[in-house]
């Protein structure tokens, strides 16, 4: 990362259009969420976490549940369009009180979650027509979330653990979504009262940006206008490949140290690998949310910066979003309509 005025300036302009973007997001136009329930016990401490922690007064939550008839074979990781021909069955009278059930089901455990916290919510049932998969299940909730509008989709874990406790749905969703995905770790699923749910006003930013720091100024402008709540401090790290030899991470230190004394703070260094790979986990314990620059697609980012993006997944302890901001924050028609995506 180069120093400089012209940096120093830059961060002072952004710095000055980020407040604009937390004042905008306070009066600006409510947000819609989709959650994404399973109905699971999990899935109803998830939402009464969220409701809590995540959401601003007049938020629509939309809960969507997927219905897929049981006789349906399960067709491996294809995707919706291309998981072959299943019919959907002709019994209506079955149809007809699976989807009743699953109303009844949305309605008495988690709808009323919502509105006994003041709160739009409305049940979404999403009929699957293919094969199930968990690429046919995602990609039936990603469109579903492009086409209400969505600002943000939220996946709780399936229970303690790694990665894999999202289940393969959460993973594909967060892989090809264009609604950011939200995936709300154990951490986040324990009976209200419980240690677990506490949340601090503070947003974590954090991965490798590059040196013009524009893909971390959008990061850092989406957890403003969609995460961040009135009053929360937003951190920002920018991830920079660490220094080869001791004596280089001294050096990179020392000029660390000029840095903030001339000025706004542009990095500071971390020292060691390890912890380059856990710093976004162990940033502050009760943070509201993590919002991770992904690493880029080209083979040098793959190389320095996929153990980043990996460990954090699997360790952070806090709601985290790991944000793609060529994928995540393009404008988009919803299916088979007319418009934009949320800014």
């Amino acid at each position: 990362m180069t120093s400089g005025s012209g940096i120093t300036r830059r961060l002072r302009l952004r710095a000055t259009a980020a407040e604009e973007e937390i004042d905008s997001a306070k009066v600006g136009p409510h947000r819609t969420l989709l959650f994404s329930v399973d109905g699971t016990k999990d899935a109803e401490e998830g939402l009464r976490w969220a409701v809590k922690h995540l959401t601003r007064k007049g938020d629509t939550i939309h809960l969507v549940h997927v219905l897929a008839d049981p006789r349906t074979p399960f067709s491996g990781l294809s995707r919706a369009s291309i998981a072959g021909t299943w019919t959907e069955s002709p019994d209506l009278e079955h149809i007809g009180r699976q989807e009743r059930d699953a109303l009844g089901m949305l309605n008495s455990r988690f709808v009323s979650i919502v509105r006994a916290a003041g709160l739009e919510g409305h049940a979404s049932l999403l009929r699957l027509r293919t094969g199930k998969s968990a690429a046919s299940i995602g990609e039936l909730v990603a469109d579903a979330a492009v086409r209400l509008g969505g600002s943000l989709l939220l996946i709780p874990s399936h229970g303690p653990g790694i990665m894999a406790d999202y289940g393969s749905v959460a993973r594909w969703c967060q892989d090809h979504s264009h609604v950011p995905v939200v995936l709300l770790p154990p951490a986040v699923l324990q009976a209200e009262g419980d240690a677990g749910p506490s949340a601090g006003p503070t947003v974590v930013v954090a991965g490798p940006a590059g040196a013009d720091l524009e893909r971390l100024h959008k990061a850092f402008s989406f957890a403003a206008r969609r995460v961040a709540q009135q009053g929360d401090e937003i951190k920002v790290i920018n991830v920079v490949a660490g220094p080869p030899d001791e004596g280089a991470l001294a050096a990179e230190r020392r000029r660390s140290a000029r840095r903030r004394r001339a000025g706004p703070r542009p990095c500071r260094p971390i020292a060691g690998s390890a912890s380059t790979r856990t710093s976004c986990a162990t940033r502050p314990k009760a943070a509201r949310a993590v919002v991770l620059l992904r690493h880029g697609d080209d083979l040098a980012s793959q190389l320095q910066f996929a153990p980043l993006t990996l460990h954090t997944v699997k360790s952070c302890s806090r709601p985290l979003v790991v944000l793609e901001p060529e994928r995540n924050l393009a404008p988009l028609a919803p299916p088979g309509g007319r418009g934009g995506g949320p800014t």
